[in-house]
């Protein structure tokens, strides 16, 4: 794995101990589901109150709006996620 992340992606890898929320250079982008994922395990970690996801983005998760990958998010993202999938699939 350390040749095919040095090598192959030219990444230099840093070790850490495991622990929530330790994400580096993550190779997609994550949709606000994974966000508020990694938000509700910090905030588990530490009961740090600023860690805790905001209710905006709770309330965006429970309505499906998760970003590219469901094509609306923050943004709307017309030819993505699941609209660009329906799309390519009735052509």
């Amino acid at each position: 794995m350390e040749a095919f992340v040095t090598g192959t992606l030219g990444k230099q890898i840093v070790r850490a101990a495991d622990r929530a929320g330790f994400v580096v250079n993550a190779l997609l982008v994550p949709g606000l589901d994974t966000v508020a994922a990694i938000a509700e395990s910090m905030y588990a970690e530490d009961r740090e109150p600023l860690y805790a996801p905001p209710p905006l983005l709770r309330r965006m998760v429970q309505a499906g709006l998760l970003g590219r990958k469901a094509g609306r998010g923050f943004h709307a993202y017309p030819e993505s996620g699941a609209a660009a999938r329906t799309t390519e699939e009735h052509r």
